[in-house]
């Protein structure tokens, strides 16, 4: 589970998330009804789909040049059999005039589609190679020895028996990576398509790196915690955004890992946007089975230097507070042995730490908590980076191991087990987010729980955001984001009262005249008239019944005009899905089936509605 408001890294290759992405669109708006055309290249047998009836069914199939009209008849409440007359929009034409699609290329054929589904994330086939991974590229075994490296696993990844990866598969990925050179993604065919990002646009510095003296780099971030990470008795404070949790109480840390260079020796440096006292306490290497202590409990030394960030030559540590992000000093403490084992420091290890945060008293609001507790950081030692994956199953068995590797579905991103509060997981924070968003995100996640009529925050007692009072516009259906997109993820069907202020579902119109292309509550109404159900059967035998509303909208002039219902949608990853090049995308989407699996992704070409440019389709309802 992940949640990235306010993060914008450069580089993504989630094998989900690039699915998910290949086959999306731009947002109808559904907090203020506003809409995007998609461009019509006048194709014959280019499909749309319309639901008048709010429950799926109706199909449109425009042929010729777009710009005629087409006849459905919807099965509205009451009017069975009545026509409606959909115009469609002109053709889109790009300021600099008609536009090119990129073409189909075929990079990737000769791949298998275990390896895009399965191993792409990790191991580029196109376009750079992910450093944290080995480049297969650069493989200098045999057919066999990386059967026997995937088999095995380690370093990170799975172990694959051949009910997953079959031996031919691999084959053919040793047939591939050993005969071919790697292309760029500059090969790929942009058309008319405008990048959303260019080499001038800021970019993230990275996460994990080998420093120019061969220490290994993590940065982090985190947020103010009301109580330690378990156990799964009392984790609620832990999971909850605690009061004021916007108001500079983010930080950033660096880790210096130096058993690269053979020495039993790691520093944490913490580096707070809101004033700390000299007594921020330092926790590291758990003692497992007993509760939330650890074997070193010390304080931090104050005034430390910023560690050095020398890379390629370049130090990322000089002006840091201005080229990346503000902090008010840098603390830092120094652990030379495994004090759990009272061993050296050494690879493999799993270096756990947090501290426990004291503000001085003019930390704002004036009079507000002070001493707070953070995320339990667990770093892999000689490796970099930070995983998800507990070991500890806390006192009396209260806590829940990992999630292993395998099952972190976010990657990276992945945050630990929510013991509490489950509801809540897609509105926590990345877990490797970044001291550069950290806080932007929480300001951001303050705007997102903010009603923007009387400035109150959804989580009482926040103080009241008197500079967003009164800018609900006259078209919104809610007054705020958290409304529709409850904790980041989906919306509800309509409840007992209908549409209402409160709903998370948009009542999408056609053909609706005045009413234009959603239907306000102060409009008309539209409620759930009862449920239909649809039993299915897998592939294994097993059944399931799903089941669907069946929903009736009425106007106030007694009209009842062409619909579709839909919920809101999640707006987890979104910073992520922003994120990935359009080239990536393309290349990912297979539209020519190059890897012959039968299965192709079709990316959506829209028009940018403030410059007009064509673009690749990312968000939303398609």
């Amino acid at each position: 589970m992940f949640s990235v408001i306010g993060v914008r890294p450069r580089s993504v290759s989630r094998p989900a998330l690039l699915a998910a992405v290949a086959v999306s669109s731009l947002a109808l708006a559904a907090c203020n009804g506003e809409t995007a055309k998609h461009p019509q290249t006048g194709s014959a047998g280019s499909t749309g789909s319309v639901d008048p009836s709010g429950t799926g069914g109706i199909s449109t199939t425009p042929t010729g040049t777009a710009g005629g009209s087409v006849d459905t008849t919807p099965n509205l409440p009451g009017t069975a059999g009545s026509t409606m007359t959909m115009t469609m929009p002109p053709p889109f034409m790009p300021p600099e005039g008609p536009p090119t699609l990129p073409t189909t290329t075929c990079g990737g054929a000769g791949l298998p589609s275990t390896f895009v589904a399965i191993c792409s994330g990790c191991h580029t086939a196109s376009g750079a190679a992910n450093l944290r991974y080995p480049d297969l590229f650069a493989f200098k075994g045999t057919a066999d020895a990386l059967k026997a490296k995937v088999r095995m696993g380690g370093n990170g990844m799975a172990a694959y028996p051949a009910s997953v990866v079959a031996d031919a598969d691999l084959d053919a990925i040793f047939t591939f990576f050993s005969t071919k050179t790697r292309t760029t993604l500059d090969a790929t065919s942009l058309g008319s398509v405008k990048p959303l990002f260019t080499a001038a646009d800021a970019v993230n510095p990275p996460i994990v790196f080998k420093r120019d003296d061969g220490a290994i780099i993590t940065r982090g971030a985190g947020r103010v915690r009301g109580r330690h990470e378990g156990p799964l008795t009392t984790n609620m404070p832990f999971m909850e955004f605690v009061k004021d949790y916007f108001s500079d109480r983010t930080y950033g840390w660096i880790v210096e890992d130096y058993t690269a260079m053979g020495q039993s020796k790691i520093t944490a440096t913490y580096l707070p946007i809101g004033p700390p006292t000299g007594g921020t306490n330092f926790r590291a290497w758990k003692n497992y089975g007993n509760g939330d202590v650890f074997a070193t409990n010390s304080g931090m030394n104050n005034n430390a230097p910023m560690p050095n960030l020398m890379i390629g030559g370049m130090d990322m540590g000089a002006n840091y507070q201005t080229k990346f992000a503000p902090y008010n000093t840098a603390q830092a403490q120094t652990t030379t042995a495994n004090v759990r084992t009272g061993a050296p420091i050494k690879m493999g290890d799993l270096f756990e730490f947090e501290f426990g945060l004291f503000f001085q008293g003019s930390i704002k609001p004036a009079g507000s908590r002070t001493a707070y507790y953070t995320d339990t950081f667990r770093y892999k030692v000689g490796q970099g980076g930070i995983t998800a994956d507990n070991p500890d199953k806390y006192t009396g068995g209260m806590g829940i191991l990992g999630p292993v590797a395998a099952a972190q579905s976010g990657g990276d991103t992945t945050n630990v087990w929510p013991y509490y509060m489950q509801e809540s997981q897609f509105g926590q924070m990345a877990l490797n987010v970044q001291h550069e968003n950290v806080q932007h995100l929480t300001e951001g996640r303050r705007l997102f729980h903010t009603d923007f009529a009387t400035g109150a925050h959804s989580e009482q007692p926040n103080m009241v955001f008197t500079e967003q009072m009164g800018k609900a516009g006259p078209g919104s259906q809610s007054t705020s984001c958290e409304t529709c997109h409850i904790n980041n993820g989906p919306g509800a069907v309509l409840g007992a009262t209908g549409l209402d202020a409160k709903s998370s579902m948009a009542i999408k119109l056609y053909g609706a005249g005045a009413l234009g292309v959603q239907l306000q509550p102060t409009e008309g109404s539209a409620m759930v008239m009862g449920t239909t159900t649809k039993m299915v059967t897998f592939g294994d035998g097993a059944t399931a019944t799903l089941t669907k509303p069946t929903i009736a909208v009425l106007a106030k002039d007694g009209t009842q005009p062409a619909f579709s219902a839909r919920i809101a949608r999640k707006v987890i990853g979104m910073g992520l899905l922003e994120a990935i090049d359009e080239r990536t995308i393309l290349s990912r989407a297979d539209s020519g089936d190059c890897d012959k699996n039968g299965i192709s992704g079709r990316p959506n070409f829209i028009k940018d509605p403030v410059s007009g440019a064509l673009r690749v389709g990312r968000f939303g309802w398609k």
